[in-house]
């Protein structure tokens, strides 16, 4: 069982303690939760209706996958995510209230990452690096079905990391 909620010193302790997956293991749908550490932007993608991430392959990946509230799944423009100094002061209910006008203007058919490995913390991860953001999320395994995500956002310029969950979707 993962925890919901951890100081930052502890989601990167358990971040540093786990093995890293391979590029291969990520391909798929997965469904992302964040955790809760104290990071500024804590609840914003949530407000908004992440859902979470899509690797279809290593030139295609889906950062920013939203679900309506009718559950139908789209992909965000990453490039349009509004990140700059002050933004995790805007209400969580004012971005949830504004959630379902998001698809008409966010939606997009066009992958908006990468994945790579790359050397992150003395460890060789799987990390995805967004075209058109300075953010790079890398990943480490907490199960075969589960990932520690760690996002890297340089707009923001915090010591803080922001941490999230995904669990693979299986198709049946």
């Amino acid at each position: 069982m993962q925890p919901k909620s951890l100081t930052q010193t502890e989601a990167l302790a358990w971040f540093d303690s786990l093995p890293s997956p391979d590029c291969s293991h990520l391909t798929g749908l997965w469904k992302g939760t964040e955790l809760t550490t104290g990071h500024p932007l804590e609840g914003l993608l949530t407000a908004c209706g992440w859902y979470g991430k899509y690797f279809k392959n290593p030139e295609e990946v889906y950062p920013l996958v939203m679900e309506k509230r009718n559950g139908t799944l789209y992909a965000m423009d990453a490039g349009r995510l509004p990140l700059f100094a002050g933004v995790e002061q805007i209400p969580r209910a004012v971005v949830a209230k504004i959630r379902g006008a998001a698809p008409f203007l966010l939606q997009t058919k066009k992958s908006g990452a990468r994945l790579r490995e790359i050397e992150y913390r003395e460890h060789i991860s799987p990390a995805m690096i967004y075209d058109q953001k300075a953010i790079i999320d890398v990943f480490r395994k907490i199960d075969e079905h589960t990932l520690l995500g760690l996002m890297d956002i340089k707009e923001i310029r915090s010591e803080q990391k922001f941490y999230f969950i995904l669990e693979k979707m299986v198709r049946k």
